[in-house]
């Protein structure tokens, strides 16, 4: 909120990259150590282990970037 009180609206890539840090932040709190995207499916680590919801990695439905990492933020959220 700040950022856009002083600059204005944000570009696309700076908001991108504030999204990136929320993810990270999130995934920290919970202890998830990698986030990796294969053929859609996210796929987490904590530890050692993979987090498989359901015994499976989640998919991702969206193909376009920003919705990809709105369902990260998701899916990380717990």
């Amino acid at each position: 909120a700040e950022l856009r009180d002083r600059f204005g609206p944000l570009p696309a890539p700076a908001a991108r990259l504030l999204q990136l840090a929320r993810l990270r932040i999130r995934a920290a709190g919970r202890d998830i150590r990698s986030i990796e995207v294969r053929e859609d499916k996210a796929m987490m680590m904590k530890g050692e282990s993979y987090i498989m919801p359901n015994g499976r990695f989640p998919r991702l439905k969206s193909a376009e970037p920003d919705r990809r990492l709105a369902e990260l933020l998701v899916l990380v959220a717990g």
